[in-house]
């Protein structure tokens, strides 16, 4: 029996002929001898890699984040977005979002503003409000907080 994908004329399998099934059988009893330390060195570059790796992803996304807010506190909406829109490419999380809706409360988008900031109060209710009168004052107006200022849905 040929089993064929489309782009060759067939290959056999070990269930048509027992060739194939032996030589299957040899094979997956075949045992390559490990280099204990060859193996340890590996996992060991392996691990330092993926350490520096989200080391400095998370120096990017702490670095956009931070020079956003500061650009929103200085009003400058369109620098901030696009601070917090590199901040995103790296992770997403319920800080970036708020963030992210509170500079287009800025930039005048109140879709966006509501969008961003339930998505940021489903992942963490207890996301960290800015230090601005007017940013609290419409998210209770819309219904995102209460007076406690607590997820309102």
């Amino acid at each position: 029996m040929y089993v064929n994908c489309g782009s060759s004329k067939g290959i056999e399998t070990a269930a048509t002929n027992p060739v194939v099934a032996d030589t299957a059988a040899k094979t997956s009893k075949l045992t390559v001898p490990e280099d204990d330390e060859a193996v340890k060195k590996a996992k060991n570059d392996y691990r330092n890699e993926l350490n520096q790796k989200y080391k400095d992803a998370a120096n990017a996304v702490t670095t956009y984040f931070i020079l956003a807010q500061q650009q929103f506190f200085l009003g400058e909406y369109d620098d901030a977005l696009f601070l917090i829109n590199q901040a995103t490419n790296f992770k997403e999380n319920a800080d970036i979002l708020a963030l992210k809706g509170s500079i287009y409360l800025g930039l005048g988008d109140r879709e966006k503003f509501i969008s961003y900031w339930r998505q940021a109060l489903e992942i963490d209710a207890n996301v960290p409000i800015p230090p601005s009168p007017y940013v609290e004052q419409q998210l209770k107006a819309e219904g995102l907080l209460n007076n406690q200022l607590q997820r309102n849905f």
